[in-house]
């Protein structure tokens, strides 16, 4: 080998050297430090109570209609209360829920309900009318505004039988229904 390629090889492995001398002392570090607080979730959570005459009321039924008929003057009344047991204001809404078949499903089509936002007056005073159809149409019924921590709303309900859908042929029909109360957090 001759000495000129010699010193080039030499150069290269001293420059080679250098480089990484240069990358395995250079002092640079990398450090993270986390400055976010701890975690942490909020729910929305309502309480449901039936009232009756202001007073809480027993039983599973939420709107006692025994023997209603058409075309009765006096709507069968109940007056729930929404309460937020969460930790964050929450956003209430409505839906009906476990629609029947057959003629209990034709029954629920020829009755009214009257859906009244009470605000926070359990005795329904001056209500705002928040919906008014047949059952199955109760869907996505909202009570604005967001409710607040630890507040109440009163919502009445208002089950009639109108004169005008009198129907002989669900005379004696029962049935079921049920209502799904949501609360989202806004």
């Amino acid at each position: 080998m001759t000495s000129t390629k010699l010193l080039h090889l030499t150069l290269a492995l001293c420059a080679l050297c250098a480089a990484a001398s240069a990358v395995l002392f250079s002092g640079a570090w990398f450090a993270s430090v986390d400055a976010n607080g701890a975690s942490s979730v909020s729910t929305a959570r309502i309480e449901l109570h039936l009232l009756a005459g202001g007073e809480p009321a027993t039983g599973t039924v939420l709107i006692p209609a025994d023997g209603l008929r058409p075309g009765e003057t006096d709507a069968r009344t109940r007056i729930v209360e929404l309460k937020n047991a969460g930790d964050v204001p929450a956003k209430l809404a409505l839906d009906f829920a476990d629609a029947p078949t057959g003629a209990g499903l034709q029954l629920l089509h020829a009755l009214n309900l009257i859906v009244d936002d009470c605000g926070a007056d359990d005795q329904c005073a001056s209500p705002t009318q928040a919906f008014s159809g047949s059952l199955p149409d109760a869907t996505d019924v909202d009570f604005p505004p967001a409710l607040a921590t630890g507040a109440s709303r009163f919502v009445r309900l208002r089950l009639r039988w109108p004169e005008d859908n009198d129907d002989p042929s669900l005379y004696g029909v029962s049935t079921q229904f049920a209502f799904h109360w949501s609360a989202t957090t806004s």
